[in-house]
């Protein structure tokens, strides 16, 4: 009898253990799109990538010089990172963007249709694509 038991305890542990990411990392990696629309009706079309990369528009393009690149997700805590070192972009004066890189986004809220960001000059707002 102990030895069903034992079994059934250790059978029930490995089933735990193998549960898929259902956490919010796969909530957040995917397509989102920036809202609102802008008047012209484009839309900003950010997706988060698994790998750490962050790509632009539908087909999925590399940022440019001016926009994060990278990032880091952790608790609620979104990192933007950009390469300035890319050749590209070592004469290229950014200025301020509307994403800046290199500043803490704070994540209000992350379900599986709305992503809001925040830092400490603007929130912005995703809904998923």
């Amino acid at each position: 009898m102990r030895t069903v038991l034992l079994s059934f305890l250790l059978f029930s542990l490995l089933i735990a253990c193998q549960s898929a990411d259902v956490g919010p990392s796969r909530l957040f990696y995917k397509t989102w799109e920036r809202q609102p629309v802008t008047s012209t009706g484009l839309s900003q079309l950010l997706t988060f990538r698994a790998d750490g990369q962050v790509r632009y528009g539908a087909n999925q393009a590399e940022a440019g010089c001016c926009y994060p690149d990278r990032f880091r997700f952790t608790n609620n805590q979104l990192s933007l990172l950009t390469d300035y070192a890319k050749p590209a972009c070592a004469y290229v004066y950014c200025g301020q963007t509307d994403l800046p890189a290199d500043s803490p986004w704070q994540i209000e809220t992350l379900s599986s249709t709305e992503l809001i960001i925040s830092n400490k000059d603007q929130r912005i707002l995703f809904k998923s694509r």
